[in-house]
């Protein structure tokens, strides 16, 4: 229970009137210093209902809502941080400690806001950083991603400089500029930037002893073994594939190295001598004297959007595999449609929001879906047709030869998307309303793709308008 903090031990919340004989300001200069020692032993539920009742005789007592920041800070209450934060700095602005609290409470609910995709609200809360901090390098970095995935380039690209002027050598924000500036279009400038990434491990799934030999810079190599890892995705991959017969041109030998989803489906590939799987033993094994990163070739070729290899299709699937998959798909006349939902989390849906294709006559669905939610093709939405013959799918290969007797792919943007576009085939993709920045922006096609056709989303998260318009367009 509570009680009255006039007992001897004074370390107790107060309640009610707790000191009825003394004037109003002497009892909130005793609150005053109780709060603070309650503050020091990180009494904190004491502490804020001392500073409520401090608040509750002296509406304006700057140093009570500064308090009550720290206490909501320390639990996570951001929000209301802020909130007493911003009532302490307005209320007493020459006061410098609140500022600077307010200031890592703005930046971290901008953070927050972002992970949740909510990307205006972030686009507020990092402005307000940067407007009262405009060396705050990390704010600017911050600023210029969530500029960048509401559309608005321009002020994101200049949020970018303005943070790399204040830390050159800062890996993350090149790398964030780097798509900034390829989803604009900008490969040039984009790619040479998108080089940082081996900077910052985080990105993608490079390593260190994927470069420890001599690189390769893009010159000439004849007579000599020149040793290819992927450093980003597996739809990175497909889509960078392109540039390989171009390496073949300079040089020697070419050897790639590849994941074992990937080997049968790159057997025979142009442009590969040797392919090896994708492991730090094999490629020591390979006794390469010069390496380089596929994700580095756009770089190397110095590859603008007018120069992009469109030697399309660029894969061919195995003809023995296609006939083994033709054998299995049954005999209709209906177009025959593959489908995919699900790839990373921001970039999915689920199979029941291809309802509105169960509306369109005279076509056969078949899963390409892979991974837990495959399982949904089990039960598709009522009058969908679809066909579910992912049981016999052992690797790429086996998803190459299935799309090649398809007429046509929708999927959202995962890897999938990739095989189909790179086969020739005709591809809808599904892209987020922050696309990927292969995907540019406003375009309905790609010019990395010729097959392709881009249905965005008009509002975060909200699939049905694309969805809709894929069933219409069919």
């Amino acid at each position: 229970m509570i009680t009255n903090p006039a007992q001897t031990d004074n370390k107790h919340t107060p309640r009610g009137n707790c000191w009825p004989d003394l004037p109003p300001q002497r009892q909130i200069e005793r609150l005053r210093q109780q709060t603070h020692q309650l503050m020091a032993q990180k009494r904190l539920s004491e502490a804020e209902s001392h500073c409520l009742h401090l608040l509750a005789l002296d509406p304006f007592n700057a140093e009570a809502h500064e308090i009550l920041g720290h206490i909501y800070y320390t639990s996570q209450n951001l929000e209301a941080a802020v909130q007493r934060w911003e009532t302490s700095f307005f209320l007493r602005p020459e006061h410098k400690k609140a500022p600077a609290l307010l200031l890592e409470a703005w930046h971290k609910l901008g953070e927050a806001c972002h992970a949740r995709d909510q990307y205006d609200t972030a686009v507020g809360w990092f402005t307000r950083v940067v407007t009262l901090n405009s060396n705050n390098a990390a704010a600017f970095g911050n600023l210029g991603v969530s500029l960048k995935n509401t559309g608005r380039l321009e002020p994101a690209l200049a949020a970018f400089q303005r943070a790399l002027e204040m830390t050159p050598q800062d890996p993350l924000i090149h790398w964030n500029y780097s798509r900034a500036l390829l989803l604009a279009g900008d490969l040039s400038t984009g790619f040479r930037h998108y080089e940082w990434r081996t900077h910052f491990k985080h990105l993608g799934v490079y390593e260190d002893w994927m470069l420890t030999g001599p690189r390769w810079q893009g010159e000439p190599f004849p007579g000599k073994r020149l040793l290819i890892y992927n450093d980003q995705g597996l739809g990175d991959i497909l889509q960078m594939l392109r540039y390989l017969p171009l390496v073949k041109e300079r040089g020697g030998t070419v050897i790639f190295a590849a994941g074992q989803k990937l080997l049968r489906l790159l057997s025979g590939f142009p442009g590969i001598d040797e392919l090896i799987p994708h492991t730090r033993q094999h490629s020591v094994a390979a006794n390469a004297d010069l390496t380089t990163l596929e994700m580095s070739l756009p770089h190397l070729f110095s590859t603008t959007l007018d120069t992009i290899p469109g030697n399309v299709p660029y894969l061919r699937p195995n003809p023995q595999l296609v006939r083994q998959w033709h054998a299995r798909l049954p005999a209709t006349t209906n177009r025959k449609i593959g489908l995919v939902w699900s790839g990373n989390t921001r970039k999915s849906f689920s199979l029941a929001d291809y309802a509105p294709l169960s509306e369109v006559s005279g076509i056969t669905c078949f899963s390409l879906q892979i991974g837990e939610a495959a399982e949904q093709a089990q039960s598709p939405p009522p009058g969908l047709p679809l066909i579910d013959l992912t049981c016999h799918i052992r690797d790429l290969a086996d998803t190459a030869a299935l799309i090649a007797n398809l007429d046509l792919v929708i999927t959202i943007d995962t890897s999938v998307a990739h095989l189909a576009a790179a086969l020739g085939k005709p591809t809808w993709i599904l892209v987020t309303k922050a696309p990927c920045w292969r995907w540019l922006l406003e375009r309905n096609d790609s010019p990395w793709y010729p097959t392709v056709r881009l249905f965005r989303q008009d509002q975060a998260d909200d699939w049905s308008k694309p969805v809709c318009r894929i069933a219409a367009s069919l």
